[in-house]
């Protein structure tokens, strides 16, 4: 029997094949007092730069503006937030309308413009912008 063949990279549904291939290092940031993960970005994500991009993951509420949200590639239990992934493992959203009324780890699919954050360590590497739910 013939092995089953390897999945592509850029082959995950989901939107955060592509994602993955960032590589930061950590770096002391004198305006927050600590060291911050400082993002790489390879040519494979800066051609994605300003395209409509689309992501699907969990939920995660956050104290941001309305319209904002987080969405983790893992559940809150292992988020990034919690210590359990890296910081290539969650995205910000900015909705083009109100945040959707959604349930803490729903998963859900959105759609939005990439933008590549490099240097404003308040955000988060990945952010969606004038994003909307997409409907399954």
């Amino acid at each position: 029997m013939a092995a089953k063949p390897t999945p592509s990279l850029l082959d995950d549904p989901t939107g955060w094949d592509r994602l993955m291939l960032v590589r930061y290092h950590w770096a002391w940031s004198d305006e927050y007092e600590m060291e911050v993960p400082v993002p790489e970005f390879p040519l494979a994500l800066r051609n994605l730069e300003g395209s409509e991009y689309t992501l699907s993951g969990y939920y995660l509420p956050a104290e941001l503006d309305k319209g904002e949200m987080f969405l983790s590639m893992q559940p809150y239990s292992s988020c990034f937030f919690c210590g359990g992934a890296g910081p290539e493992t969650v995205a910000e959203v900015h909705f083009s309308g109100r945040t959707p009324k959604l349930s803490l780890d729903e998963v859900v699919t959105v759609r939005g413009r990439l933008v590549l954050n490099r240097d404003d360590y308040a955000h988060l590497f990945f952010i969606l912008k004038d994003a909307s739910l997409v409907k399954e």
